[in-house]
């Protein structure tokens, strides 16, 4: 990761916004994250964050790896909502 490297293309990115170039912007903004930072724009300028670490592998490769537990009476008074992109057909369950 070089923070001056990414400081240099952030200051790109912002003469290109700028210029209203959204396309140069947002190729900018992708080699920023390809060197380990998101850059947020702020009301005067930007700031660099380093981009969060993966937290590791998926628990389940698909949501046929889990146990259905629809048919079981409820343990606990509770709401799951998924919040499911790019592959929407792994949340898909086919009865069997």
């Amino acid at each position: 990761m070089s923070i001056q490297e990414a400081e240099r293309l952030a200051r790109e990115r912002q003469d290109a916004r700028r210029a209203r170039d959204f396309a140069t912007a947002d190729l900018l903004r992708e080699r920023i994250r390809a060197l380990g930072f998101d850059v947020v724009d702020t009301a005067v300028g930007f700031e660099l964050r380093p981009v969060a670490a993966p937290l590791g592998p998926p628990a389940h490769a698909a949501s046929t790896d889990v146990t259905s537990v629809v048919e079981e009476p409820p343990m606990h008074d509770a709401s799951v909502h998924w919040l499911v992109q790019g592959w929407p057909e792994d949340v898909v369950r086919e009865e069997a």
